[in-house]
Formats: structure tokens, sequence, C-alpha cells
């Protein structure tokens, strides 16, 4: 069993965090509000594209963001479920699945508030840190190149700074480091060396955001509390819901449309052809907005466009710059290394598919699970356990959504028979486990 970090004394710990997006940042505000130094490296510098892109969050993402965002300012709205649409609008069912839906940009910068005062359209007025908290620190351009153990309690981080590439390494000491740099980390390759890169899942998304007062009010009031979703036939299903503006506003007239177009493409050369942007080069992942081949575009939205629904239409006729990116997975098992000084959180341990909405709950999950064990509540075995079935569940589901939006019935019935019976499984290890005290 692997000890739990090193802090039953009440010791402040000096923690490095590598990567600073959404898990990093999570981690990060949890640490110092324990009373730790956290110092964030991220190879970016702080400012970051405005996409509008959308992402929703479950009842641990909620839970999270009560507890440390004091900030007054709407960042995301409660989403009571799913509202399924019919060819022109009309409400197929609706399904309750309670969510908090805003976007990466949105919640990105309200965190950087959070955790290190940064002001931002997002976050005009940061809330100070309560009595308690330790330092924080958000370093940009730099590159972690490696990490390695420098005494029984402590490791040791290479680091590049990417201002000044010539320049030598430097390394800085911690008492625990966090990997929340993502499924091509240096460091998770270092520690897992048999965890494979990510994998192509078989499908594509294409998205785009249109200011709501860009589109018709039947179209615009289709947003306001529900997370619409638009099943086509031959692998092709739509999601949409409303998102914060450029000034983080909610109020229709000044908030985003955020659609998602997710489609299978199982060529090579097809997915290629995608992946090929208007200047002729190809990426192996994602095109980034302003740059994609807007004939290709044309010729995919137009492909479909027999079988769209009237509002998925409108926004994809009037968004200016649509971009796409591939769908990619990955898992790791094991999050825990070097005593438990070194932790794989985030989309380096759990890359899912994002038709779940799963992601932002899965780093969430992580980080209040982690506090429970810096409080001595649990164990960092328990919580390496935990975060791994919990990660391998949000999967399942992902998997499940997918093959009947996807792929049919059959598949959906399928991959429903592999999530119930790991979810029976699960259910009877923590008995065991409660019964034997494992």
């Amino acid at each position: 069993m692997a000890p739990s970090v090193g802090i039953a004394s009440g010791k402040t710990m000096e923690v490095i965090i590598i990567g600073g997006s959404i898990s990093g940042l999570m981690h990060g505000i949890m640490l110092r509000s324990l009373g730790h130094n956290v110092r964030i490296l991220e190879q970016q510098d702080s400012n970051r594209a405005d996409y509008g892109a959308g992402m929703g969050t479950g009842p641990q993402g909620k839970k999270f963001l009560q507890e440390y965002d004091r900030t007054d300012a709407q960042l995301a709205y409660d989403c009571p479920g799913f509202k399924f649409l019919g060819p022109n609008n009309e409400t197929r069912a609706l399904a309750p699945s309670p969510m908090y839906l805003t976007s990466w940009t949105a919640l990105y910068y309200r965190l950087r508030g959070i955790f290190d005062g940064l002001s931002s359209p997002f976050c005009t007025q940061p809330a100070a840190a309560p009595n308690g908290s330790g330092t924080s620190t958000f370093d940009t351009l730099k590159k972690v190149v490696g990490v390695k153990p420098s005494s029984q309690d402590h490791l040791r981080v290479e680091i590049q700074d990417m201002a000044d590439p010539a320049k030598a390494t430097y390394s800085l000491d911690a008492d625990l480091v966090i990997d929340a740099s993502g499924p091509y980390s240096v460091v998770r390759a270092s520690v897992v060396p048999s965890a494979s890169k990510p994998r192509y899942a078989g499908f594509v998304a294409w998205r785009g955001t249109v200011p709501d007062t860009k589109v018709t009010e039947e179209t615009s009031k289709l947003f306001d509390t529900r997370f619409n979703i638009f099943p086509m036939p031959g692998g092709n299903y739509c999601i949409g819901y409303a998102v914060p503006g450029k000034n983080g506003s909610l109020e229709p007239g000044e908030r985003l449309l955020n659609w998602i177009w997710y489609t299978t493409v199982a060529s090579k050369s097809e997915l290629d052809a995608i992946l090929t942007d208007r200047d002729g080069h190809t990426h192996s992942n994602s095109i980034p907005r302003g740059k994609l081949n807007m004939a290709v575009w044309d010729k995919r939205r137009d492909s479909i466009r027999p079988s769209l629904n009237k509002a998925f239409m409108e926004l994809m006729d009037v968004t200016e710059e649509p971009f796409v990116s591939t769908i990619r997975e990955s898992f790791v098992g094991r999050r825990s290394f070097h005593n438990g000084r070194l932790l794989l959180v985030g989309d380096g341990a759990n890359l899912m598919p994002p038709n779940a909405g799963q992601a932002t709950n899965n780093a969430a999950t992580s980080c209040l699970e982690l506090r429970d064990v810096l409080h001595g509540k649990t164990t960092l075995s328990e919580w390496e356990v935990s975060v791994a079935d919990q990660g391998w569940q949000m999967r399942l589901f992902s998997n499940v959504i997918a093959a009947r939006f996807l792929h049919g019935d059959f598949w959906a019935r399928v991959a429903s028979w592999r999530l119930s019976l790991f979810l029976r499984w699960l259910g009877l290890k923590r008995a065991v486990r409660r019964v034997f005290k494992l």
C-alpha cells in the first residue's frame, strides 16, 4: 500500500503542480487553502484564446466551485437535463440529468482569479485568499523536462525556461509534485512507460459559438436552460447549450450559443483531409479557430443539411470560424508514484471522450478526494483506487452515449451491458472492502 502524503504532523508542504489548466488549478486551489505553498508550472503564457468552447460538469465540479469560488459574479448555470429535439425544433423527449454549464475560458479565468488573483472579464475582482492559506505562484513559459527523487522526502523538478530556451535548465525541490499536464506529458511517460498515447476514438467534433443576437428568437429560446440534443442517422448527432459571452455574462443578448457536431470518421484519408488546414498543413489532433479549410467544412456541413435540425442548421450557417478536433482517449490505472510524492491527475490519468461532459467532474472528484487524504480521513491508496474506479465508470458512461448516438441501438446495448457489469463488480468490490476493512 502506498503511504499517504506526509503531512500528518501538520507540516506545510512545498507543492509543484505541472500544468496550469483546469485540473491543475483545482488541485492548486485546494492545496493552497490547506496552508500549503503551491507553485504551478505552465508551458504556455497566461493568455488563453477565447474560443468560447462549452463545458459542463456534474455534482463534484459544482461542489468544488461552491466551496472555493468566493466571487459574486455568475460563472455557470444549472441545467436540469437533456432536451431531445426534432427536425423542426419540437421537443421529442426530456431526460433529467442535472449539470452545471459554462465555457472552458470562463472556468479557466475564474480559477486563475481564485488561485493567484488574476483579473479578467470573467473575474474582475478576485476575492482575497482565506485566512490560513499558503502562497500561490503561477509560473508561465516553464517546461518540465523531468522529475526525480532528490532525497527520501523530496522530488526534484527539472525545468526549462521557454522564454529563453538557450538557457540551461534549472531545478526546484518539492514535498509533493502533481502532474496535471495531460496525456502527452514527459513525466507520465517516465513513470508509466507502458501507457500508450491517446487512441483515436473513431469520431471527431466540429464546434462553434455564435452570439445569440445573430440567430432568430426561436433558436435563442431553445438554449435558455436545457442541454439540447439532436440525433441524426449515419453516425451523427449535435448538442448545444448557452455559455458565457466575452464579458462573462449569461444574460440574453450577451451570451454565446455553443454547438458541437459529433460524427464518425473511420477512413484515415478522410480524417487527414479534415485535419489539413487552409495553409495545407496536416495537424495530428485538431485545427484551431481561424485555420480551418472552409471548403472542407462547407462540404461536410452540406452533406448533413437534409437531415439537420432547423436550429443547428442556423447555428452552423452563421458561425464565422468553426473548428474541429479528433476525439481521443487513454486511461492509466496507477496514479501515485515515488512513495506518494508524485501524483498523476487530469487528462494524463484519464482522457475521456467529451460527449458525456465528465472531464471537469473527474478533476474535481480527484481533487476533493485528495483533500480527504490530506485531512487523514482516507489513505492515498484508497484515493488511487477510488479515482481510478470512478474514472473507468465515467469512461463507460461516455461509451454508452457514443454507442447510442453514433453506432445505433445494438452497440448501445452492448455498451450499457458493459457498464452494468462494471457497476455490479464495483459494488461487490466496495462491499468486500467494507466487510474486511481492506
